[in-house]
């Protein structure tokens, strides 16, 4: 059974504000580092705000959360972080970067794009592939989803779980409605169990134009039950210490986290 310290960074951006976002995650990094931390999990789009909308049509504004990403990768060291950006390839992403060590150790990509309420995703951003990478965190595997990557129950985590995560982390930018946490609670802890995968979601707190993002952020062990909590509507950095059982372990014992053999 192996132990990881984790941070949930839930912070409060500003949409366009890159610099500032910036800042903000530079300061919880160190905040984590000098914690002791193995991984720090930062919310859905920090490095942007949430919704970036029409700044996406700015070519400075995509460079310049590109560029804010590559001085987040630069400015890491033994602790892992995972920061929500904006990637531009030939289509722009909803994208996720693992960074340790000075550098980037890869990105993850929205895979699940929302289209209704308040989301308007499918404009904006081409969905990833959903072939995400396993990361290494102190003996843990780490894979990365994005907000709605989560709520769909045979999409991307349990994609990463069947490659054999130990630990799955989702970045979030989540609106406040009424009964939404414990709405978000429940599905996250069946998440977490029926994928046999310790479970970190993290939100944004703060507000923009009609929106209202709370916070709560929360961890979930192997078995789906509750391990933290976040405070609701407060900045907040909370650090917890996760014991992860081996994936093989659970494999043997609840054949679901395993891929169909051929």
């Amino acid at each position: 059974m192996g132990r990881l310290r984790i941070a949930l960074c839930q912070v409060d951006p500003v949409v366009g504000d890159v610099e500032g976002n910036l800042e903000l995650v530079l300061e919880a990094m160190e905040r984590a580092e000098e914690a002791g931390a193995d991984l720090a999990v930062f919310p859905e789009l920090v490095l942007t705000g949430y919704p970036p909308e029409d700044l996406l049509l700015e070519p400075g504004f995509v460079e310049a959360s590109e560029a804010a990403f590559a001085e987040v990768a630069a400015a890491s060291r033994r602790c892992t972080s995972v920061v929500g950006f904006v990637e531009a390839g030939v289509d722009l992403h909803n994208a996720a970067g693992v960074v340790a060590g000075g550098a980037a150790r890869g990105v993850c990509r929205k895979v699940v794009l929302p289209n209704y309420g308040v989301f308007d995703e499918r404009r904006w951003f081409s969905p990833g592939p959903g072939d995400s990478p396993l990361f290494a965190v102190a003996g843990t595997r780490v894979g990365v989803g994005i907000c709605e990557d989560a709520w769909t129950p045979r999409g991307p985590l349990e994609r990463l779980a069947l490659g054999g995560a130990e630990l799955l982390v989702t970045l979030n930018a989540s609106p406040f409605r009424a009964a939404v946490h414990e709405e978000r609670r429940a599905m996250l802890s069946t998440r977490a169990a029926d994928l046999s995968c310790a479970l970190a979601y993290v939100n944004l707190v703060g507000g923009q134009d009609e929106l209202v993002f709370d916070g709560g952020s929360m961890l979930f062990d192997q078995d789906g039950r509750l391990v933290a909590s976040a405070e609701q509507f407060a900045v907040k950095t909370t650090l917890v210490d996760l014991e992860v059982r081996a994936a093989h372990r659970q494999r043997a014992i609840d054949p679901r986290v395993r891929a169909p053999h051929p």
